[in-house]
């Protein structure tokens, strides 16, 4: 499979699962931005990326808030000029039992898991090309 000419991002990026992808997206000719809420691990997986010929950028993003959400697709089409591939990848998971489990872990994992995969979707909607 050849993704020449496209533009991917790979939300949780910088690491895991998420490296994995961003590597497989490049070296399947795709454009990709590696975002993470850690710019140094975003960073890290785009030097990997560009010794491999890969276009890559690091962009540091929550997506648990909407305007970082907003930003990190407005920086990715202001540089590619699309984005063809959302790979929504980006979760936590506090490894707790639910009785060790505050409210505001339970918040905040919901809001990365669920609502940040919404608000990514919902903004690329009307820029997937």
């Amino acid at each position: 499979m050849r993704l020449d000419g496209k533009v991917a991002y790979v939300t949780g990026g910088g690491q895991g699962i998420g490296r994995g992808f961003a590597h497989a997206l490049g070296e399947a000719g795709a454009k990709v931005a590696v975002v993470d809420m850690d710019h140094t691990k975003a960073q890290a997986v785009v030097k990997e990326l560009f010794l491999k010929g890969v276009h890559a950028i690091p962009i540091k993003a929550d997506i648990s808030k909407s305007d970082d959400v907003q930003r990190m697709v407005d920086t990715i089409v202001s540089k590619w000029g699309a984005i063809h591939i959302a790979c929504n990848n980006a979760g936590i998971n506090r490894n707790s039992a639910s009785e060790d489990t505050s409210l505001e872990e339970w918040d905040q994992t919901f809001n990365v898991n669920l609502r940040g995969t919404f608000m990514c979707c919902q903004v690329c909607a009307g820029r997937l090309s």
